[in-house]
């Protein structure tokens, strides 16, 4: 018997615990955007079983460590605005536009996927946000994939809002190439 693979998104939350009732990111928020991450991920899972690639059992938390992290999976920083960007101090580009709620960068240590949390509530719309980042992370930072998500609708078209939906086209993209090696930032997990 084969062993099935295992897919992780690691959320790091890099708003220090003092500041984060100011603006609503508390563990409810937490639990809902680690419970909508799994569903999407086993939405992809079904779609790369489907097309004989194989399933995944898919993990999502708050709780991995750099050790912990595969070179397919991802990690993705919440942290409090643009100007608390991981992205701009490890060496990658500074997001100047104010109307994203989340940025890809990458950096001489690997790939950075951030998610703008203050003013990105509620918590469907920054999981989204987190979703759309690990698709740029995937499909065209990381690896140059598809020419630009933004193209491809649903949740990688930009901005992503809290009515952004996993189309069939992002599953089958994200399920093609979800294993892919990227490499990512891990330092400030």
């Amino acid at each position: 018997m084969s062993k099935v693979a295992e897919f992780i998104i690691a959320c790091v939350a890099r708003i220090p615990q003092n500041e984060r009732s100011a603006i609503y990111f508390d563990y409810h928020v937490q639990n809902e955007i680690t419970y909508t991450l799994h569903e999407y991920l086993t939405a992809i899972a079904a779609v790369r079983k489907s097309s004989g690639r194989g399933g995944f059992i898919p993990a999502v938390g708050w709780y991995f460590n750099a050790a912990d992290i595969k070179p397919s999976d991802v990690v993705v920083y919440f942290v409090r605005d643009r100007m608390s960007s991981i992205a701009s101090r490890v060496g990658g580009t500074f997001n100047a536009n104010p109307d994203t709620g989340g940025y890809t960068s990458p950096t001489p240590q690997g790939i950075v996927s951030e998610v703008y949390v203050e003013y990105n509530l509620p918590a469907r719309k920054l999981t989204n946000i987190a979703f759309h980042e690990l698709m740029h992370n995937k499909l065209d930072v990381g690896t140059r994939t598809v020419p630009n998500i933004h193209t491809r609708g649903g949740i990688g078209h930009s901005p992503a809002t809290e009515a952004s939906v996993l189309t069939q086209d992002n599953k089958a993209l994200m399920a093609a190439h979800l294993f892919d090696p990227v490499r990512q930032y891990t330092g400030r997990m």
